[in-house]
Formats: structure tokens, sequence, C-alpha cells
């Protein structure tokens, strides 16, 4: 089963580019195995279709604009996002990941599940760093989505324990 990772923002707008820290993060922290693929996206476009139908398992990070803290994240399921059930305002990245989602379907070759992590900005300004409760959101979010791969026997292993070993 093949999983792929996509984090989506402008890391130029602070928390904009949570998803592409998110996806940095990951690259950085731990060793990926050759089953899953990262992906930084700005505003994928229609080139995203390739990357959904090569995946059975897909997760989209990105910010949004909704009720709550910042630093809130928010868990949509594909069925969710599909039907439009969201209640939330999607940035441009979404609306691309609901059109992309349909788009794959008709072509006969959609991802099985898709899950979707929207979490409520801080900042927007211009900057390349990360509000400090973002920063801290990121690697929660991290931690949380390690342990849902290794219970779908997916590991990736922090690289920071394989060099202590």
């Amino acid at each position: 089963m093949k999983t792929l990772i996509c984090g989506a923002g402008n890391i130029s707008l602070s928390d904009e580019g949570f998803g592409v820290h998110f996806v940095r993060h990951l690259q950085d922290t731990y060793f990926i195995p050759k089953d899953v693929e990262l992906c930084e996206s700005g505003i994928t476009g229609m080139a995203g279709i390739q990357l959904l139908q090569a995946a059975d398992r897909v997760y989209f990070i990105d910010t949004v604009e909704a009720q709550g803290e910042s630093g809130s994240i928010y868990r949509l399921e594909k069925q969710e996002i599909l039907l439009d059930q969201i209640p939330l305002k999607f940035s441009p990245h979404q609306i691309g990941l609901q059109e992309l989602l349909a788009l794959s379907a008709l072509c006969g070759k959609a991802p099985e599940c898709l899950t979707f992590f929207g979490v409520v900005a801080e900042s927007r300004g211009v900057g390349g760093e990360l509000s400090s409760r973002l920063r801290r959101r990121l690697e929660e979010l991290a931690w949380f989505l390690v342990d849902e791969l290794a219970l779908e026997g997916v590991l990736l292993q922090e690289k920071g324990e394989l060099l202590a070993a």
C-alpha cells in the first residue's frame, strides 16, 4: 500500500506554510520508508492528479480558516470532503483538493483513503517562520501521524533513535 503525505502552503507567509513545514519536519526527523512519498505543494493544480492516483492512502496537511483557537486541528475524511459537508472555510489549496479527488474518481483511480488535517493559523504575516503555537502543533501532529501510520503497519523511525543505538 503506497502512502502519500502532502503538505500545502506558502512558506513566505508565516503559518500559511504549515503543511510544507510539516513535510520538511518529517523528512528531517524520520527515516521515510520507500512505500511513503512526501510532497510539498503550493497550489497543487492538475499535476496533483497523478500523485493522488498513485497512492492508496493520502494525508493532506494545510491551514484552514475555521472557528476556534489558533493551533486547533480539524480532521476530515475523504467522504466529508467529497460531500462538501465541511464546517470550515477552505483556502485555495483545499478547493483544489476537492476537485482533484473528483477528477481522480472520474478517471477511475482515486486513493482509497484520504485524511485532511487542517490547522487554524495564528499569523499569515510575511515571514518564513511558524508562530510558536503552530511550531508545537507541528510536532504533536507529526507524533500523532507516525502513531497512526504504525497502526497501519507503516513504520517511520526517528533518525535520532537510530543514531543513538
